[in-house]
């Protein structure tokens, strides 16, 4: 008899066991996913100064700095094109 009512104690505690889980995971699952926090994407403004560093075959360096306007940058398989406004040479 003591027999009996342990293998009936044994299944009735998995059977319970086993509902308890399913139900945890069933509420696990229908959480809704918290909301996303926001990407922010900063894109700056183009700088149009800068600097032009031009070197001799002698070693002799002249900086020049302006308003600079790169037309093209080769990037296409064409000449590069870059306007400089007048400016400034530094020695």
């Amino acid at each position: 008899m003591k027999k009996k009512y342990s293998v009936v104690i044994a299944v009735v505690a998995t059977v319970f066991a086993v509902v308890i889980g399913r139900i945890a995971l069933d509420a696990e699952q229908t959480k809704p996913a918290p909301d996303p926090e926001p990407i922010e994407i900063q894109i700056p403004e183009p700088c149009r100064y800068g600097f032009v560093m031009i070197r001799t075959p002698e070693g002799n360096q002249t900086m020049y700095s302006s308003s600079i306007d790169i037309q093209n940058d080769g990037r296409d398989g064409k000449a590069i094109y870059i306007v400089l406004d007048k400016g400034v040479i530094q020695q």
